[in-house]
């Protein structure tokens, strides 16, 4: 058996459907080998796998979608393209917005750039920690810039100085409070604008609208906005409203640029009550809010 045949071989045997860090040479996928990445000056290196069942590969196939080399100034996106690659180095103040999140094994990486493109790359729910130290890789690398309008008054935002208690949002969103209390403990200057848990929202119009509706309610689901100096984060569901009556079970984090965001907007939700579409509107793109009308995360935000 040749050389290439058994590295072939022992990737698939460790073929898994986790994204992976990439150690050394011999893990990088030999699809992207011809890129020399060299591992030992990067931060860190991942690679994600073809979202496919393992029983539909073979030894010797492409196993592996995507490469993302974080280095000191940049980001450096690898993607298969049939059985080869495209490259795409971006500057880390081309980075507009970073989310991750996953609804139970169905994940999603998305980073949204100042000139509009959007890469995005599914992974695995199992390798949502990996997922998120990738993004606080790439956070922590990009350097600080003044923020283009000032996101909110000091008298609407609240130090979050103290942890939030288990059930300060109800049993159904307990999860945020541990993911935003996490949080503050990695980011000293974090601040809290507002959190909220999930409530059942009235449809506009007429009684025969509203009878219908009531029959398969819709639910708002919680969410909390805090503030770093440098980006404004949100913790959210995949789905800002569902009527499914069961709780949600998924979450994704969003971090906005400050630098980036140009504006504020804000309407009245079409369909129901009590709910305010916030809209953030970065450089190269924009990023959807719906809030309780009134909430402390609605009130801090302005409309610029």
């Amino acid at each position: 058996m040749s050389i290439a045949s058994t590295k072939a071989l022992d990737e698939y045997n460790a073929f898994g459907p986790w994204v992976s860090e990439v150690r050394t040479p011999d893990d990088i996928p030999p699809l992207f080998a011809p890129a020399s990445i060299d591992v030992t000056t990067s931060t860190l290196v991942l690679k994600f796998p073809r979202p496919e069942s393992r029983r539909d590969l073979v030894a010797g196939m492409n196993l592996y979608d995507l490469l993302v080399d974080v280095r000191h100034d940049a980001v450096v996106i690898l993607r298969r393209d049939g059985d080869t690659f495209a490259t795409r180095r971006i500057a880390l103040d081309e980075i507009a917005v970073l989310s991750s999140g996953a609804d139970l094994l169905d994940g999603r990486l998305v980073l949204q750039l100042t000139s509009g493109e959007t890469y995005s790359a599914p992974y695995n729910g199992s390798s949502s920690a990996t997922v998120r130290r990738l993004v606080d890789t790439v956070r922590g690398l990009i350097p600080e810039r003044p923020a283009r309008i000032r996101l909110a008054a000091d008298a609407a935002s609240t130090p979050l100085t103290m942890p939030l208690a288990l059930d300060e949002l109800g049993r159904d969103d307990a999860f945020f409070t541990n993911t935003i209390n996490d949080f503050a403990l990695r980011e000293p200057r974090l601040t809290l604008l507002g959190a909220h848990g999930r409530r059942v929202v009235a449809p506009l119009g007429g009684g025969l609208r509203r009878a219908l509706r009531s029959l398969r309610p819709m639910t708002l689901h919680g969410a909390v906005l805090a503030l770093t100096p440098t980006e404004l984060a949100v913790l959210s569901r995949t789905k800002w409203m569902t009527r499914e009556g069961a709780p949600a079970a998924s979450m994704v984090r969003t971090v906005v640029s400050l630098a980036s965001i140009t504006a504020v907007r804000s309407r009245d939700h079409e369909s129901y009550e009590g709910v305010t579409v916030i809209t953030i509107v970065s450089v190269g793109s924009e990023l959807e809010l719906f809030l309780p009308t009134g909430s402390d995360a609605e009130r801090a935000l302005p409309r610029v």
